[in-house]
């Protein structure tokens, strides 16, 4: 399922790193604006997918552990989903901070005179 998550992904981020102004059309459908769609609903269900996943397998491993060992292991299975989603909730800000500070927003804050789309007539 992790191979698929990315492959939708990467498929994903082709179409963005291709993507011109004014290809993504919903007046006038192309092939673009239908793959994208598709790319989109597809990466965004198999990255959350996982995630709703955690919390009922969380409480059959602990049922398992409990029947098999005796050990009441709630607890324990708590902190560690806590901890991992701790790590998971300040990785994913640090990260977008990586990629923007990649493409050269690191050097200096956009300010009111930053223009944001200098070739927008509307």
């Amino acid at each position: 399922m992790a191979q698929n998550c990315t492959a939708f992904l990467v498929a994903l981020g082709f179409l963005v790193w291709q993507a011109q102004p004014g290809m993504l059309d919903f007046t006038n459908l192309t092939f673009y604006s239908v793959s994208f769609v598709i790319a989109y609903m597809c990466g965004r269900q198999f990255s959350t997918s996982p995630s709703g996943l955690i919390l009922t397998i969380a409480a059959d491993v602990s049922d398992f552990e409990t029947s098999e060992s005796g050990h009441y292991v709630s607890g324990m299975m708590g902190t560690i989903f806590s901890l991992t989603d701790s790590i998971a909730s300040s990785l994913a800000p640090m990260s977008i901070g990586w990629v923007l500070a990649a493409f050269g927003y690191g050097a200096a804050y956009p300010d009111e005179t930053t223009a944001l789309t200098p070739n927008y007539d509307g």
